[in-house]
């Protein structure tokens, strides 16, 4: 008789061979991707997109929200391996790295499981969220673009090829609005931001924004470029200087119907104003390297009037030393005054010493006597002669900004000038000869 053990034997291996198939058929082809996880159940729509916000400070500390964000990264994926998210700011390029709000995740499309970590959270973000939104974890979270894989996308535009210097295969980059960088989104209290900070504003041209102090909802005005000096002078013949500066070979002069800019002179000039012509109307010039080229009017074309009185790192200074009505030019150089009471080539010229180097030197009729003086600024204390050709002290008071542009005017028509400080784009003027008196006038230029 034959044995039935074998016979058994087999019937059982296809039994759990057959089950073995079967599981690995129901079975899906890969486990689901992991999904970061809100702390909140949203009812409402998430945030409108983020606008691009580029680096304009140099604030290189990690803000809360990349913080936030390596956490969400680690507890979901189990990794949260870092490439950065500070950058001096002395490494060229622009990058919000150098504000702390920008996170570098370093996953490698050349390992597969780290492919497929960097490719769910991405396709997560972008990807429409449970309400449907496409990009809406990415909005909820104040992503303003991201960079993955030799592609860019960016929470207003979508997709794109991205063709920048790295492409991005061994890290996913991750930008954040300045909402998103200080963890005030949706994603981490539930509560749709509808007004959008806008972050630090730049002044200037090429010179950084203060650092982030408090958040900002004002529209950032176009930063200017610096100024290179003041000015003030009469240009409408009302009897009362109108102040303005100069930038980059550009007069802007701000008038009682608004600014006026006029192009005249070349980028490393320095400003000059004053009533050439006695017409009682003044005009504009500037001062390079010695020479001093004017225009009898506001406005810009060929100089009519040039002249060399000083030399290359001479301060110009613009009065009328004699009362004639007509301004006059000096030049001051580390704490001598080279005074030429007319703008005629045979003029003469006196020496006055007064003062010391790093002074800033300005012209005023201090004493309404009708013929301008002499003036210096240390720090915020003006030095006030008693007039053109000598160094007796006439008075001290202090008015402005230690760091400010000094301009002195009359500000009144009262036939007496007095102070003006200008720092940041902002004026302040004083009517007062006692310096700290009553302001005239505080406002952006």
């Amino acid at each position: 008789m034959t044995s039935t053990r074998p016979r058994l034997r087999a019937l059982v291996a296809c039994a759990v061979a057959a089950v073995a198939v079967l599981a690995v058929g129901a079975a899906p082809a890969s486990a689901a991707p992991a999904e970061p996880r809100p702390a909140f159940t949203f009812s409402t729509l998430p945030e409108a997109p983020s606008r691009y916000q580029g680096q304009v400070s140099c604030d290189p500390r990690e803000k809360p929200g990349v913080t936030a964000l390596r956490a969400v990264l680690k507890a979901t994926y189990g990794y949260a391996n870092s490439g950065g998210s500070v950058r001096s700011c002395s490494q060229g390029g622009q990058s919000e790295h150098k504000e702390g709000r920008a996170y570098d995740w370093m996953r490698d499309v050349a390992v597969p499981e780290q492919k497929a970590m960097a490719d769910a959270f991405v396709a997560w973000a972008t990807g429409p969220d449970p309400r449907g939104v496409a990009g809406g974890n990415a909005h909820r979270m104040g992503v303003q673009y991201l960079i993955w894989n030799k592609r860019i996308w960016n929470a207003r535009s979508g997709w794109k090829a991205y063709t920048g210097s790295s492409p991005h295969t061994d890290h996913v980059h991750v930008s954040l609005s300045w909402d998103g960088a200080w963890k005030r989104t949706s994603w981490w209290d539930g509560t749709v931001v509808t007004r959008f900070d806008q972050g630090p504003c730049q002044f200037f041209v090429g010179e950084p924004a203060r650092p982030y102090s408090a958040p900002n909802y004002s529209p950032c005005p176009d930063p200017i470029p610096r100024v290179a000096g003041t000015f003030a002078a009469d240009f409408d013949g009302d009897g009362r200087d109108e102040v303005g500066t100069y930038h980059s070979g550009r007069f802007v002069v701000r008038t009682a119907s608004g600014l006026v800019s006029v192009p005249f002179g070349q980028p490393g000039d320095l400003p000059v104003a004053g009533d050439w012509d006695g017409d009682g109307r003044a005009g504009i010039g500037v001062f390079r390297g010695g020479t001093w080229y004017l225009r009898q009017t506001l406005t810009s074309g060929q100089p009519q009037v040039s002249f060399t009185s000083g030399r290359a790192g001479d301060r110009p200074v613009v009065g009328d030393w004699d009362g004639n009505g007509t301004d006059e030019v000096a030049v001051f150089r580390s704490g001598t005054w080279f005074v030429r009471v007319s703008t005629r080539p045979t003029a003469v010229t006196r020496t006055v010493v007064w003062g010391q180097a790093g002074d800033r030197a300005v012209a005023g009729d201090w004493d309404r006597d009708g013929a301008d003086d002499l003036g210096l600024v240390r720090s915020s204390t003006w030095y006030l002669a008693a007039d053109a050709s000598a160094s007796r002290l006439f008075r001290q008071v202090r008015f402005g900004w230690t760091n400010g542009l000094p301009v002195a005017g009359d500000w009144d028509g009262d036939g007496r000038d007095t102070f003006g400080s200008l720092k940041m784009a902002e004026l302040a003027r004083t009517s007062s000869p006692y310096g700290w008196g009553p302001v005239v006038e505080r406002a952006p230029l």
